[in-house]
């Protein structure tokens, strides 16, 4: 048996943790973190890293509540304003209705007049 030297091999398998590496560290060397993540220190390291992504993680979940109440606050303060509004109306209206003035010329249309006599107190004794 003769070996045929133009014969096809097969692929080399390459070890997965040493290009897992090898890109994260080309994914990271522009932000200067290349060594950061691949050295040997990343496990001891990894609570730190943890807590950083949970502080993250923690800010954006904040931006955001503070963003839909600030939103809310904006929204019930148009709200109140219209509601002022109503409420002077209604106020205005009410005067308007109490006025002496008016309140003689709704007793006219009814019939009834003013009475010209002072109105007697009553006095019960126990």
């Amino acid at each position: 048996m003769a070996k045929e030297r133009n014969s096809i091999k097969p692929p080399k398998q390459r070890k997965w943790r040493r290009n897992l590496t090898l890109n994260l560290r080309a994914a990271l060397e522009p932000l200067g973190m290349g060594d950061l993540v691949t050295s040997g220190n990343f496990l001891k390291n990894a609570p730190l890293y943890g807590f950083i992504i949970m502080l993250g993680c923690l800010y954006i979940w904040n931006t955001v509540i503070s963003d839909k109440s600030k939103r809310s606050i904006e929204i019930l303060t148009v709200e109140l304003e219209d509601l002022r509004y109503k409420d002077l109306e209604i106020q205005r209206e009410v005067n308007r209705e109490t006025e002496l003035a008016t309140l003689e010329r709704k007793a006219k249309a009814r019939g009834l007049k003013w009475s010209k006599q002072v109105p007697k107190v009553i006095h019960v004794e126990n």
